[in-house]
């Protein structure tokens, strides 16, 4: 196989598209964390670990398109505390998907 040549224009095309691409990324990684803060930095009932790396692992898929892998064994106190979290995270979008009333 041939190795690809690129002109200077090429490479400055692909850093461009490079750098705009990692931009989207970190904000999505912003808002991951502005979600996971209004979700838990408040008044609430506390949760435990595992639950908050449901809720992060769920966000991060979604929004980032990271890999989402339950990190516990199944039947598990913490494989239940993580899938639980993923449900709440997918609520989370939902109702931020939901458009917003008007206001009159």
């Amino acid at each position: 196989m041939k190795t690809p040549r690129f002109t200077p224009a090429d490479i400055a095309a692909l850093e461009s598209g490079l750098a705009l691409r990692q931009q989207q990324v970190d904000t999505q990684w912003q808002l991951v964390r502005r979600l996971m803060a209004a979700a838990f930095d408040g008044a609430r009932e506390p949760r435990s670990p595992a639950y908050q790396a449901g809720v992060r692992a769920a966000l991060a898929h979604k929004l980032c398109g990271t890999p989402k892998t339950l990190p516990f064994d199944m039947g598990t106190a913490q494989a239940d505390a993580w899938l639980a979290g993923c449900d709440e995270a997918y609520a989370i979008l939902k109702q931020r998907l939901q458009p917003q009333p008007a206001s009159v």
